[in-house]
């Protein structure tokens, strides 16, 4: 009886026994992939701007023409942020990369910390990929220390909680310039070159308009043209403005300089809401930045100014006043 229950016990105890043999416990590894990101090169010779092909002009570098991590490119119309990002493995994978412009604080969940601030997004091919925001809403009038910035999320779609830290960010100003004047030396009655340039250190591009006007000592000079322009220039492209100038008496002035950017869309009251582009003035609600500048002639000696250099001064004296009086 008892080899009875034996055998049952083995015919009840053997598909078991197959069961812990054939069923091992199972363990999974996951490789994550590191994404890389390398500069995106600067623009190529005879590079052009947006075509039918590339309508953001995306196969453009950035905007300074020189190598980044994030390249940006646009004006008022469109922001377009550009990259390199690969995995370290060279796979050929989809990526997503997400941008926000001017979030401040991204910590350590962009998504959630930016929610509320304009973005694009893309989902695709590793290697020079680019995303645009619409109608970026820049700060134009910050502070001349402060800037706008935008900052992207790379992570691997397969694995979303793997993301390229910290965030990649890029700092730049819409609108930003340099005004400076060159040296010259005056002599009375005789007309002189004085050489003014922009240099535009900013996001987008545009032209520039130029004021020149006496301060001190009325009619002290002529001042042949003293509105200038430029053609539209970019990041690092000077723009020149030279009025030709008579000194008319021997006697020290000062001139002010104005330079504005066109595309600089402002509108002011006063001249404090102009600091934003460092010494400035409000002229016809748009803001200029200003430099002053004192200028001195000396008398000219015999064999250089004759009889009929005289004759000239005379003649712009009389214009001059010719010209005040008739606006008395």
């Amino acid at each position: 009886m008892k080899y009875i229950f034996a055998a049952i016990a083995f015919v009840l105890l053997l598909p078991l026994s197959f069961a812990q043999i054939l069923l091992p416990p199972v363990e999974t590894e996951f490789t994550i992939l590191p994404i890389i990101l390398t500069p995106v090169t600067p623009d190529q010779p005879g590079s052009t701007g947006p075509s039918s092909s590339d309508p953001l002009g995306n196969l453009r570098g950035d905007f300074t023409g020189t190598s980044q991590i994030i390249a940006l490119r646009g004006d008022f119309n469109y922001l377009s942020v550009r990259w390199n990002a690969n995995y370290i493995d060279k796979s050929e994978r989809n990526i997503g990369v997400r941008c926000y412009l001017n979030c401040r604080n991204p910590d350590d969940d962009i998504d959630e910390n930016c929610e509320d601030f304009q973005k694009c997004e893309y989902l695709g091919l590793v290697g020079p990929r680019s995303c645009a925001i619409p109608n970026p809403d820049y700060i134009v009038d910050l502070p001349p220390q402060e800037t706008n910035a935008v900052a992207c999320k790379f992570y691997d779609p397969a694995a979303p909680s793997v993301e390229f830290l910290p965030y990649p960010t890029r700092t730049f100003r819409p609108i930003d310039f340099s005004l400076s004047l060159s040296e010259v030396t005056a002599t009375v009655g005789q007309a002189f070159s004085f050489p003014i340039s922009v240099i535009p250190r900013g996001l987008i591009a545009g032209a520039y308009t130029f004021k020149v006007t006496e301060l001190l000592q009325p009619n002290a000079l002529f001042i042949e043209r003293n509105t200038g322009f430029t053609e539209e220039l970019g990041y690092g492209q000077p723009g020149r403005f030279s009025p030709r100038i008579t000194y008319l008496i021997s006697k020290p002035t000062n001139i002010e300089v104005l330079a504005n950017a066109n595309s600089d869309p402002i509108k002011c009251n006063d001249d404090t809401e102009c600091s934003y582009i460092g010494d400035s003035k409000c002229v016809d609600n748009k803001c200029w930045k200003k430099v002053d500048v004192r200028l001195n002639a000396g008398k000219a000696s015999l064999p250089e100014f004759d009889a009929f250099g005289f004759f000239q001064i005379m003649m712009l004296s009389s214009v001059v006043l010719l010209i005040t009086f008739r606006r008395k």
